[in-house]
């Protein structure tokens, strides 16, 4: 089985909204290396939906970093309009 370490510090702001997360979630309750475990596989689902869908609006067959996030937040602001007419 293939194996990767992922280690990181998460602070401010990122760090609440993780909290928020666990808690949402249900991960709260589990110990710290199954809820990391599952919150980062739900992260990188995430990501692969978020690339296939940023792959399928632009026709970029490998978007970069930048080109993903200027995907997420133009989606953010048109779906903002969307829902504050």
């Amino acid at each position: 089985m293939h194996s990767k370490r992922i280690s990181t510090e998460i602070v401010g702001d990122n760090a609440i909204k993780a909290d928020i997360i666990y808690v949402s979630i249900g991960l709260a309750g589990e110990s710290k290396k199954d809820a990391d475990s599952k919150f980062c596989a739900l992260a990188i689902a995430c990501v692969e939906k978020t690339i296939r869908d940023c792959k399928n609006a632009t026709g970029i067959e490998y978007p970069s970093y930048s080109q993903i996030i200027n995907f997420i937040e133009k989606n953010r602001v048109d779906s903002e309009k969307q829902s504050n007419p």
